[in-house]
């Protein structure tokens, strides 16, 4: 590919722009890689340093990777659930967060996700997440565990992903990280196990019957109890609201 020459203006943001702008056209594709930083500095007229820090802006925010060695080049990566979410957690950096701007959140949020994945949902959907549901029952026997833990946020991560919108999944990330972090200011391992697994099912029994009304009634009840566990918790330990510190 070819660039044009850039007549004024700053010249690593002109340039950053520039090639933000070749992967949003589909000019260089996912896996491919853009020209040496030699043949852009030339194109471009501008110095090679120049197109350094451009690249180097790009590959801070997650749009490409470089690669050194024979085989290297700035190579145009994949979005993932993590790339989108961070950079929304950043946005949320020191943010006070109470449990009631959690609650409100997750209730908005989740009832739309389980209202897109009733009648999105595929079988391959069902069937993971009433695998999770089954690991989880199976580990709260042994009671509250960090592998339930991540189980509980397995189940909800799956809920995201049966809607195929990706945002839904890159945006549970960032809500999963909040949640978790309130457990942790709470000093939680896990949050009443047997009985989170039985709302889990609940949930699951409706999706799967495409039971629209009973399946956002059950989201709503379950994510409501997980406010009064924490909100009982908080008041014991005093705590109004948690600063937010997104995860790295």
């Amino acid at each position: 590919m070819e660039f044009l020459r850039l007549k004024s203006g700053r010249r690593v943001d002109e340039v950053a722009a520039l090639l933000r702008r070749a992967i949003a056209d589909g000019q260089v594709k996912v896996g491919e890689h853009f020209p040496s930083e030699r043949e852009m500095a030339s194109q471009l007229g501008v110095g090679r340093l120049v197109v350094r820090e451009a690249i180097r802006s790009l590959e801070s925010s997650g749009l490409i990777k470089v690669k050194r060695g024979i085989n290297g080049g700035c190579f145009v990566r994949e979005a993932t659930p993590d790339d989108v979410s961070r950079s929304f957690s950043n946005l949320l950096h020191m943010a006070r967060i109470s449990l009631q701007d959690l609650l409100e959140v997750r209730l908005g949020f989740e009832t739309a996700i389980i209202s897109t994945a009733i009648q999105r949902a595929s079988a391959s959907d069902l069937k993971k997440i009433k695998e999770n549901v089954d690991d989880a029952r199976s580990l709260a026997k042994g009671g509250p565990t960090e592998q339930l833990r991540v189980k509980f946020d397995e189940f909800h991560a799956l809920l995201a992903e049966s809607t195929h919108n990706p945002l839904f999944s890159m945006l549970s990330v960032s809500i999963l990280d909040i949640v978790n972090q309130y457990m942790n200011a709470l000093r939680y391992t896990s949050i009443v196990s047997l009985k989170t697994v039985k709302e889990h099912e609940e949930i699951y029994r409706y999706l799967a019957k495409r039971d629209a009304s009973n399946a956002i009634q059950s989201v709503c009840e379950h994510i409501k109890e997980d406010n009064r566990r924490f909100a009982s918790r908080a008041k014991r330990e005093n705590l109004q609201s948690i600063l937010y510190l997104p995860q790295s």
